[in-house]
C-alpha cells in the first residue's frame, strides 16, 4: 500500500506506481485528455433548465414584504422658528455673538477705556458740556433748537 507522501502532486510517485496501485499509464493519459479538453469548453446550462432553477429558486423565496413609508414626526413652534431662522446652528451662532457683546457692552460700561470717557462726556445728559452746540441737545432744549432753526433764527 502506498504511504501519504505518494500522492502529493495528484499522480502517483515513488516505488508503487502503475499497475501496482491500479492505474495504468495509457488510462492516466486519457483521464489527462478528457479532463483538458472539459476545461476548453466549460458546461453551458440550457435554457429550461435555467427556467426550472429560477423557478424552484422563486417558490422557496419569502414573498416581499414593504415597510410603510415613515411619517415625519410633528415639530414644535421653536422647532419651526429655529428652521425659519436657519437651523439651530444658526441660533446658536448668534446667541454666541449675542452674549459676547453683552460682555463686551458690560465691560465697556463698568470700566471704560479713557479715550472713550472723552468722546462720550458730552453725550450724557446729567454731565456738565463745555460745548454750547452740545448743550442744546440735553434734555428738553432740543424743541426750543427746532423751533428757532425754524423761524430762521441762528442760536
Amino acid at each position: 500500500m502506498a504511504d501519504q507522501n505518494t500522492f502529493k502532486s495528484g499522480r502517483a510517485s515513488g516505488p508503487e506506481t502503475g499497475s501496482d496501485i491500479g492505474l495504468d499509464r495509457d488510462a492516466d493519459m486519457a483521464l489527462e485528455a478528457l479532463f483538458s479538453e472539459a476545461q476548453m469548453q466549460p458546461p453551458q446550462m440550457t435554457q429550461a433548465f435555467q427556467q426550472g432553477l429560477l423557478a424552484d429558486a422563486l417558490a422557496h423565496m419569502p414573498p416581499p414584504t414593504y415597510a410603510p413609508a415613515p411619517t415625519p414626526a410633528k415639530q414644535g413652534l421653536l422647532a419651526e422658528l429655529a428652521d425659519a431662522y436657519g437651523g439651530w446652528m444658526a441660533l446658536g451662532g448668534s446667541a454666541g455673538g449675542a452674549v459676547f457683546a453683552g460682555i463686551v457692552g458690560l465691560w465697556l460700561g463698568i470700566a471704560p477705556p479713557a479715550a472713550l470717557e472723552a468722546m462720550t462726556a458730552n453725550l450724557s445728559p446729567g454731565a456738565a458740556s463745555a460745548n454750547a452746540d452740545a448743550a442744546a441737545f440735553e434734555g428738553f432744549d432740543l424743541a426750543i433748537v427746532f423751533q428757532e432753526t425754524a423761524a430762521g433764527e441762528e442760536w
